[in-house]
């Protein structure tokens, strides 16, 4: 059975280009008109120039810079010379463009600004997978949203919920709001029971607890829910998922209930090694997105020797 949390056939939806181009749109539009290039430059003088990277990393943006170039900037040819998910060393040429000079000091640092938010999202997301045996999951938490969880993909991460639509994830928020200040798990979870939309691709509940665990788990294996069943460990010790754990046969739980395991809160490098080794499904890090150094990239105009 796999993880719901794979959510990547998202990626070739019209739902996810008309995203990209909106914020492509979004921010020509804030940089306005080069004004440096228009009181110095002729009209259509033509240039070449090369991306290069400026350290090493994993490769990402492949496709959405070439959607940036060929939907805004469609008299600029180039050639991009990795996939994504490719290392890449320091002073690699990644890509070489050619055109007018007006419109590529336009489109430059919008495409090396892709290059390297979602190389940054890749190589740090390729650093966890790398060294641990549970899946590895993005969040919510990100800064350029639907490019940060598809660099996240692209390095071998899952992606979980692309947005509010895409699937119930219910919260300590929705619980207290829904007992009008008083937490109620089974209650709300009863409720969300019978109003499923056809279209939900899991049902997650984040839990505090030990206790709480206890009482989702007994509701969710016992319920009428045919969609896949999240539970999420939120914030807790290592050493309070290993007891709540050793209370139920967590290894049989995804087959026979269809009941996966998350653990989510306070995950980081220092401290994932002791995660992993605890039997959950999937651990998800916002660290993936929100707290990513960007990788340096730089466009050169190619000098005439």
């Amino acid at each position: 059975m796999n993880l719901p949390h794979d959510r990547s056939n998202f990626f070739s939806t019209q739902r996810y280009w008309d995203a990209v181009s909106t914020f492509f749109y979004n921010e020509l539009k804030n940089d306005g008109e080069d004004i440096t290039s228009q009181c110095i430059f002729v009209e259509n003088k033509q240039s070449s120039a090369h991306i290069i990277s400026k350290q090493s990393g994993i490769f990402c943006g492949k496709q959405e810079a070439s959607f940036l170039l060929d939907n805004f900037f469609p008299n600029i040819t180039y050639k991009i010379y990795l996939e994504d998910n490719n290392h890449f060393e320091k002073n690699n040429i990644i890509m070489l463009l050619s055109g007018p000079i007006e419109d590529m000091l336009k489109a430059e640092r919008l495409l090396v600004n892709v290059f390297s938010r979602m190389s940054g999202v890749a190589t740090q997301t390729s650093q966890y997978v790398s060294t641990c045996s549970t899946a590895i999951a993005a969040t919510r938490k990100t800064q350029w949203g639907y490019l940060d969880k598809k660099a996240v993909f692209s390095a071998g991460g899952l992606t979980h919920r692309m947005g509010l639509f895409d699937a119930i994830l219910i919260k300590e928020n929705h619980s207290i709001a829904f007992g009008d200040g008083k937490k109620d798990s089974i209650t709300v979870l009863s409720y969300a029971e019978k109003n499923i939309p056809p279209s939900t691709s899991f049902l997650e509940i984040e839990v505090e607890t030990p206790e709480e665990f206890i009482l989702v788990y007994n509701f969710l294996k016992n319920s009428s829910i045919t969609i896949p069943k999240v539970i999420m460990f939120d914030n807790f010790s290592c050493e309070d998922i290993q007891k709540t754990l050793e209370k139920i046969d967590a290894k049989s739980i995804r087959q026979q209930y269809g009941i996966f395991l998350e653990i989510s809160g306070g995950i980081n490098a220092s401290n994932i090694a002791l995660y992993d080794t605890l039997g959950a499904d999937v651990i998800s890090v916002g660290a993936l997105t929100h707290s990513v150094l960007p990788i340096d990239f730089s466009m050169r105009i190619k000098e005439q020797l």
